[in-house]
C-alpha cells in the first residue's frame, strides 16, 4: 500500500504541475469551461467505494461545449482539505465517462482545479490531468464515488486511463 501511495504522489505531482503530460502537445483535451459558483450549498456525504462517506459541498458548475453537446460537471470543495491553507481554493471533479471499465479505471477519475485560475467567468479543464483513484491501485483507500450527474455521456481519452492493477485486471 505505501508504494502505491508513494506512485500516486508523484504521478499527482507530475500532473498537477505539468512537468509531464500523458498525450502530446497536438493531442491536449482542455477546454474552457463558463464557471458558476453556486450559493451557500449544503455540505453532503459523498459516498466512497469503500462503504464510508466524506464531507463535500457543490462549489461551482463548470459547461463546456463538446460537438453538439453542452456538459455541466458539478466541482465540489472537500470540507476537510480545505482547513489547509494550501487548498482553500482547491475543487475537486470526480467524474465518469464511456472509457471507464475498458479503456480507464472502472470506477471513474479525478481531476483537480483551482478557484485561482477562473477568468472572467471561465475556467480551463485540462482532461490531459485526469488520474485514477488510490483505490485503483490498493484497496486500502477511501475514494469518492463520482456522483451521477458528473456521469458524462461522452469519451474522455486523454489523463490516466490503461493501468495494471495489483488488484487484478484493470
Amino acid at each position: 500500500m505505501k508504494n502505491a501511495f508513494i506512485l500516486r504522489i508523484i504521478l499527482t505531482i507530475l500532473l498537477l504541475w505539468q512537468l509531464s503530460t500523458p498525450l502530446i502537445s497536438q493531442s491536449k483535451k482542455e477546454v474552457i469551461a463558463e464557471y458558476v459558483p453556486l450559493d451557500k450549498e449544503p455540505v453532503f456525504q459523498m459516498p466512497t467505494y469503500s462503504g464510508i462517506t466524506r464531507d463535500y459541498r457543490k462549489f461551482a458548475t463548470a459547461t463546456f461545449t463538446r460537438g453538439q453537446k453542452k456538459i455541466t460537471v458539478f466541482l465540489y470543495q472537500n470540507m476537510t482539505l480545505i482547513r489547509q491553507p494550501q487548498y482553500k481554493d482547491y475543487l475537486f471533479l470526480p467524474f465518469k465517462d464511456d472509457t471507464n471499465g475498458a479503456e480507464s479505471y472502472g470506477g471513474g477519475r479525478y481531476m483537480d482545479v483551482r478557484i485561482s485560475t477562473v477568468k472572467d467567468g471561465k475556467i480551463i479543464l485540462n482532461f490531459n490531468k485526469a488520474y485514477n483513484p488510490y483505490c485503483a491501485y490498493n484497496e486500502g483507500f477511501n475514494c469518492p464515488i463520482p456522483p451521477q450527474e458528473n456521469h458524462l455521456n461522452l469519451s474522455i481519452r486523454a489523463g490516466e486511463r490503461n493501468f495494471e492493477s495489483k488488484r487484478g485486471g484493470k
